[in-house]
């Protein structure tokens, strides 16, 4: 278990010293297209996607939600996953 906790905890803080966690960070009103060469995409307050927007997210991009954030759909999102990515 320590070993575990302690690997974790390493690879943690080697993420956090590369500032590897977050590339793009988003709050507020959203629209167009969040691609693969913009992820991890990080929350940093509420999203919205307006009525009449939309939100188009590239298969392989990676969505982090801080604790507390939310998204707030009017318009449309459109996920281009696939099992893979």
């Amino acid at each position: 278990m320590h070993r575990i906790m302690y690997g974790l905890a390493l690879a943690i803080t080697a993420i956090l010293a590369t500032g590897a966690v977050a590339q793009t960070p988003v709050e507020g009103p959203q629209s167009g297209i969040w691609t693969l060469a913009g992820s991890p995409y990080q929350t940093t307050g509420g999203i919205t996607v307006a009525p009449g927007s939309t939100l188009t997210i590239e298969a392989g991009v990676e969505v982090l939600f801080d604790a507390y954030s939310a998204i707030g759909v009017e318009g449309s999102i459109h996920a281009q996953g696939t099992d893979g990515s």
